[in-house]
């Protein structure tokens, strides 16, 4: 979603820009995300999708953080039951890394346990809230082909059976374009509270003759950030690194 820069929240603002200045690398829309599960930590790799502007009862929490999985996986159903996690996401190019702590929700068509396969219904799609729908299939049309294919692939977190090769027609047929899988799920993110470190820019050598830094801001020396919910507003507080 695109929206004015002055109309984003100060914690989005700072993230939107990270992403931006790194979006040369495929990689940088990874993230960990961190839950419990029957008393104990657990953590996978999330891909970004988009920020989202909700309808909120909260005009701080209006905000959100998109990210796609696969709904077969173990730990989406560790998870799912989480009211709050936390993300980690690093952006390479400037050296940066957000700590998020967020509120918790998902958007998913295939709900069952991961063993519970029976009785999927053709339009489970219909059964969804018309902002829901909307918001799983534009995610869903950002995907690209060979990523959509994942969502039909064998069952992930299982053995691998002993199996013949594919044939042609069988490697090469793909669900249908707009069709969106059973398997494919949103994690809907809201941000409660956010901190953001700087590291330091090491300083490089163009040509042996001259040296500069980074065309980005040439930290000096680490710099982190704290953004939380304080009297009802959006807050910043400069830590120690």
């Amino acid at each position: 979603m695109q929206e004015a820069q002055q109309d984003l929240p100060q914690w989005l603002k700072a993230l939107k820009r990270s992403i931006i200045n790194n979006r040369q690398l495929q990689f940088s829309n990874m993230s960990q995300i961190a839950y419990i599960f029957n008393g104990e930590a657990g953590i996978d790799n999330i891909t970004f999708d988009s920020y989202e502007k909700v309808i909120s009862d909260n005009p701080l929490q209006e905000y959100c953080l998109v990210y796609t999985i696969d709904s077969r996986k173990n730990t989406f159903n560790e998870m799912k039951n989480n009211k709050v996690v936390e993300i980690c996401w690093y952006f390479p190019l400037t050296k940066e890394q957000y700590k998020i702590k967020c509120h918790f929700s998902f958007i998913a068509l295939q709900q069952t346990d991961i063993n519970d396969l029976s009785n999927i219904e053709e339009n489970l799609i219909e059964q969804l809230p018309q902002n829901q729908r909307e918001l799983l299939e534009n995610a869903w049309n950002k995907v690209d082909k060979e990523a959509k294919k994942l969502y039909q692939s064998p069952h992930p977190d299982t053995f691998k059976p002993n199996q013949e090769p594919l044939d042609d027609l069988e490697r090469f047929n793909t669900p249908e374009k707009n069709k969106i899988s059973n398997n494919f799920a949103l994690l809907v993110l809201t941000p409660l509270r956010m901190e953001h470190t700087s590291f330091a820019m090491p300083q490089v050598v163009a040509d042996g003759r001259k040296e500069f830094e980074s065309i980005f801001k040439p930290y000096k020396k680490h710099t982190k950030y704290l953004y939380v919910i304080e009297n009802n507003r959006w807050k910043v507080h400069t830590l120690n690194p």
